[in-house]
């Protein structure tokens, strides 16, 4: 009898898998080419073949050694984006009953196609034809040590996900755990997931240093209850949990172009303009003291971006005065300010590098200001979307009411700690050990998980002009 409900089970699984299969290769030629580019095996994946069920078995990997590397992500995006232009990711229209679809444009090379998609037509296919193992197993069947803990929302594009966690990966980490990929997806992922701090999620956040957080364009991720469990999880366990972030993007080449007009413009400046020593002096001194005073007291980042400007055009206009300065006898930077000109070669060109430095200096730091300005504001685009629609961790849902209850009941009467560790990630735009005992003490932590390149920059301008 047992022999006989296993080869039932197995005749099963083989229609099942023969049922895939013909779904996606379909009665056209060019359908099963895609089937067999899209869904062949690469040579990374090591674990093709191998039992998934045994693998994910209490025998098998442990949770937390469900990872993957970057190389495995930037080898995701690209099988991915091949599925998208073979057509086995298509986009699907919302569905009026149950709200599912997903309408993504093909041609958006920023967000794609969502997780959802992904895992449906591409991730549980593979897997199912590879042994049913998880995304994370197939490429390392023996697992990966835990470093980082990814969390996050499904609904978000695939594009949009992997290029954050990509430009955030913290510094000396190798290996993530990310559940969309950690979990198998055609195994029993309820049973899994069934009691929360016993959970693959909750062993493998124990495990790992750092929690990254990627907000999404469509949704807030702490509307979702188990992204609020894991980051109340992550602080009860003293992790650092930082936002995942991408680079200015189009904004930052607009800055670029912006810079170097107004650098062209200190250049033409500096060589059409015949002016005294004093005159040049107070000049760029003026600008350069406006700037740097509009620097630290504007706080509108649009409008911070004009001293900026300013700032670098009268730095170049300096600098070219310099530059075009030594050699020449009758430098009209060859004084300190307010000193005398001496006209001993050796000292005059030594006095010039010094304001050619100090020129350069301040260049470099209207610069990074500026870097630092567009940083700054899309951290702020992404606390905005991470704050869209949260109320309370009572309030968040779940895809699977089980899991909900589940979750609520382990957290039990700290429904309000819950909300104070997210509140503290939502305004300081990290949560480390020390801002969460200064949030603790009532201390304002908005912001405080950022950093300013340019004044750390000027910090150290400062202890060298103090200390050589």
């Amino acid at each position: 009898g047992v022999s006989h409900a296993q080869g039932g089970a197995k005749r099963q699984a083989c229609h099942c898998m023969l049922h895939t299969q013909v779904y996606l290769v379909g009665s056209v030629a060019s359908r099963r080419m895609v089937v067999s580019t899209v869904f062949s095996r690469d040579a990374l994946d090591l674990g093709w073949g191998r039992d998934g069920e045994e693998l994910h078995s209490t025998r098998g990997v442990p949770p937390e050694r469900w990872c993957i590397t970057q190389g495995d992500l930037w080898h995701l995006l690209r099988k991915i984006k091949e599925a998208v232009q073979e057509g086995v990711i298509s986009p699907s229209p919302i569905d009026p009953t149950t709200g599912r679809g997903d309408p993504f444009d093909v041609a958006d090379k920023n967000n794609g196609p969502s997780m959802y998609s992904v895992v449906d037509r591409y991730i549980r296919p593979l897997t199912a034809m590879a042994g049913k193992m998880s995304w994370a197993l197939l490429r390392h069947p023996e697992g990966l040590e835990c470093d980082v803990f990814i969390t996050h929302c499904w609904s978000e594009g695939a594009y949009e996900f992997i290029h954050k966690v990509l430009a955030s990966w913290p510094r000396g980490k190798r290996h993530a755990w990310c559940c969309i990929l950690a979990n198998p997806q055609n195994l029993d992922v309820g049973g899994l997931i069934q009691d929360p701090r016993s959970s693959p999620f909750a062993v493998a956040l124990q495990c790992a240093s750092h929690m990254m957080v990627v907000p999404t364009d469509v949704c807030s991720i702490y509307t979702r209850i188990w992204c609020c469990y894991e980051a109340h999880l992550a602080c009860t366990l003293d992790k650092v949990v930082f936002t995942a972030t991408v680079g200015p993007g189009m904004s930052g080449w607009q800055a670029l172009t912006v810079g170097l007009l107004f650098s062209t413009l200190g250049v033409v400046l500096a060589l059409r303009c015949s002016l005294s020593r004093v005159t040049a002096q107070l000049t760029v001194f003026v600008c350069l003291a406006l700037a740097a005073a509009a620097q630290l007291f504007v706080r509108c980042r649009r409008v911070s971006a004009i001293p900026h400007s300013v700032g670098l055009c009268c730095s170049t206009f300096g600098f070219v005065k310099i530059v075009g300065a030594i050699g020449g006898d009758d430098s009209i930077w060859s004084c300190l300010w307010g000193g005398v000109c001496v006209d001993d070669p050796v000292s005059k060109r030594f006095r010039v590098a010094v304001w050619a430095v100090g020129f350069g200096t301040a260049a470099a730091y209207f610069s990074m200001a500026e870097v630092d300005r567009l940083y700054a504001s899309r951290a702020r685009w992404e606390a905005r979307k991470l704050r869209k629609s949260f109320t309370s961790v009572v309030d968040a849902e779940s895809s699977v009411e089980s899991d909900r209850c589940n979750i609520l009941l382990a957290i039990g009467n700290q429904a309000a700690d819950v909300d104070k560790s997210i509140s503290v990630l939502l305004a300081s735009g990290m949560s480390t050990s020390s801002l969460r005992k200064a949030a603790a003490l009532g201390v304002d932590v908005t912001n405080m998980g950022s950093w300013c390149l340019s004044n750390s920059y000027a910090a150290l301008g400062m202890w060298c002009d103090a200390n050589l």
